[in-house]
């Protein structure tokens, strides 16, 4: 695991803050997204290093932002149709390429 990669954590139950606890030990950055104050003290109190309450914040300009405009290397969304579309929107963009030759031993490009 790269050690300085941030990591988006959805919070949901105490089960959840056992993996925050395990992504903080191996040295992730972790934010995450809740409804109310009272999740964001209990993401805190398993030592998240950013809260984001998503119904009254961007979250996805909020992620931008603490991470310099790079994104997030993995998000694990527990909420669903309110932040499904903008976890898509805050992964980074990694680029691949696969170099294959057709059949008749032609390059494709």
């Amino acid at each position: 695991m790269n050690r300085n990669a941030p990591v988006s954590r959805r919070l949901r139950s105490s089960a959840t803050k056992e993996q925050i606890q395990l992504l903080k030990k191996k040295g992730a950055t972790v934010f995450t997204t809740v409804s109310t104050d009272e999740k964001a003290a209990l993401a805190r109190s398993a030592g998240v290093d950013e809260t984001i309450l998503y119904n009254e914040t961007d979250f996805v300009e909020a992620v931008k932002k603490f991470t310099n405009g790079k994104g997030v290397h993995v998000v694990y969304d527990s909420v669903g149709k309110t932040t499904y579309e903008g976890s898509f929107n805050v992964l980074r963009r990694i680029m691949s390429r696969t170099q294959q030759a057709s059949s008749n031993g032609q390059q494709r490009s």
